[in-house]
C-alpha cells in the first residue's frame, strides 16, 4: 500500500490508542486461530475488491475501509496480549523511557485536539521538549511533534469527511485561531486544502 493511501484511510482517534503499540515488549505477536482467519478474511475481501474495475468510483473507498477495519482488529489482538503482559510479575521492570513514550502517546490520543506543541506534553511529562523529541524518536522512529501532527491531521480528515460540519468549524475544534492557519497546516501536511481534501 502506498503512503498517500494509508494516510487517507479515516481511523477514529478517539479509539487508536498507538501506545498499546508502542509499549508492547514483543515485536511480534502470534494469533489465535480464529484472529488468523479474521485477517485471512479481510485478506481474502481486499484481493477480491482490488479484482474489480479499478475505475470503479468506490473501489478505494471500499478497500480503505476494509484496511480501517483490519486495523482495529489487530489493535484488539495486541490490546489483549498486552493485557496478559501487565499480569505478569516483571511487568514493573518496564524502562523509564519506555513509560514516557506510552504516557507522552498516551497525552496526545486525549488532547490532540487542543494541543499541538511539544512543549504542552513535555510539561505534562516534567521533562524538557528537546528530551521529549528524543526518547520518542529513538524509540518510535518518528518525532513527537510528527506524532502530534499525524493525530492532528487524522481527526480533521475524519471532521471533514464525516461530521457535516464547515471547515470553519472544524478549525475551531481543532484549536486553530482561523481557517487560515488550519489550512495552511492541513496543506502543508497532505498536500491539498481542506476543501480539496472533501471534494476528494
Amino acid at each position: 500500500m502506498s503512503r498517500d493511501f494509508i494516510r487517507d484511510i479515516n481511523l477514529d482517534m478517539n479509539v487508536i490508542n498507538a501506545s498499546v503499540l508502542m509499549s508492547h515488549h514483543k515485536p511480534v505477536i502470534k494469533l489465535s486461530d480464529k484472529e488468523t482467519e479474521l485477517v485471512r478474511r479481510y485478506l481474502e475481501l481486499l484481493h477480491l475488491n482490488a479484482s474489480e474495475d479499478e475505475k470503479s468510483l468506490y473501489v478505494k473507498s471500499i478497500a480503505r475501509n476494509l484496511v480501517a477495519a483490519l486495523v482495529y482488529q489487530i489493535m484488539e489482538a495486541v490490546s489483549k496480549r498486552k493485557n496478559e503482559t501487565e499480569e505478569e510479575p516483571d511487568s514493573h521492570s518496564r524502562s523509564r523511557r519506555v513509560s514516557y513514550v506510552h504516557d507522552f502517546m498516551t497525552l496526545v490520543n486525549r488532547h490532540h485536539g487542543r494541543e499541538r506543541s511539544v512543549g504542552f506534553y513535555a510539561d505534562k511529562l516534567y521533562i524538557s521538549p528537546k528530551y521529549l523529541s528524543l526518547i520518542i524518536k529513538e524509540s518510535t522512529g518518528r518525532s513527537a511533534a510528527e506524532w502530534i501532527d499525524e493525530y492532528v491531521i487524522l481527526e480533521a480528515k475524519n471532521l471533514l469527511r464525516f461530521s457535516g460540519k464547515n471547515i470553519q468549524q472544524i478549525a475551531y475544534e481543532l484549536n486553530f485561531t482561523n481557517q487560515s492557519s488550519f489550512g495552511k497546516y492541513f496543506k502543508h501536511l497532505t498536500g491539498m486544502s481542506p476543501s480539496e481534501f472533501q471534494r476528494s
